[in-house]
């Protein structure tokens, strides 16, 4: 890591756990975790919308998890911020260092370790899953969860994933749906896998805003 990577990680850390301990924090579906675990080898593969990623960071700390993080330039402030705050890390998506970071991703959670991806990055388009999780999943036995976040009140970055930040004081939710096992075939499983999550992240996502409007 460069050093002004790691100076943008301490203060970005910092930052990170000062806001989110000023949020009220509200968990839904955790019975899903709990069932994933007990169906799999105990690991789980955390995946969500780029976009919602941000209040996952400061309240699933500690939990031994493994974030994927683009080998673009906002990756590397995100690997800086997510090491300084305790997570494994691995670079790579879709575009480039898929497949290295795969392997990666598949060896930790081999250890023992949850793995932590957003299925949409790390250029979109929002809303649409890649096969990460499901490759990763397959290779393991572990089931995939689907979480995804609300916040009321947030601020929303005009980006591509309009990715949510909440402010200090917010009300945050965090849901998990029902974990996704993915069968070891050729290729079918991964595809239906892949269809799956990105329905049913889509479906959470959608009820959580309707029900909590701004």
């Amino acid at each position: 890591m460069k050093a002004g990577e790691a100076a943008f990680g301490r203060l970005g850390a910092a930052a990170v756990r000062a806001l989110g301990a000023t949020w009220r924090v509200r968990y839904a579906g955790t019975e899903h975790v709990e069932a994933a675990r007990r169906a799999g080898p105990g690991p789980v593969i955390f995946a969500f919308w780029h976009g919602r990623f941000f209040p996952l960071c400061p309240t699933h700390r500690g939990r031994k998890i493994c974030v994927l993080a683009s080998e673009h330039r906002d990756g590397g402030r995100v690997a800086a911020i997510v090491t300084r705050m305790g997570y494994g890390c691995v670079r790579g998506s879709s575009e480039t260092g898929g497949w290295r970071a795969a392997r990666r991703l598949i060896r930790a959670v081999r250890a023992g370790s949850d793995a932590a991806i957003p299925v949409d990055g790390p250029r979109g388009p929002r809303g649409v899953a890649k096969a990460g999780p499901a490759l990763v999943a397959r290779a393991t036995g572990a089931p995939i969860v689907p979480v995804t976040t609300h916040a009321r009140p947030c601020w929303t970055v005009r980006s591509w994933d309009r990715f949510v930040v909440p402010p200090p004081g917010a009300l945050v939710t965090i849901r998990y749906g029902e974990p996704i096992v993915v069968a070891g075939d050729a290729g079918g499983g991964v595809r239906r896998a892949t269809q799956r999550l990105e329905a049913v992240l889509n479906r959470l996502t959608g009820e959580l805003d309707a029900r909590n409007p701004q």
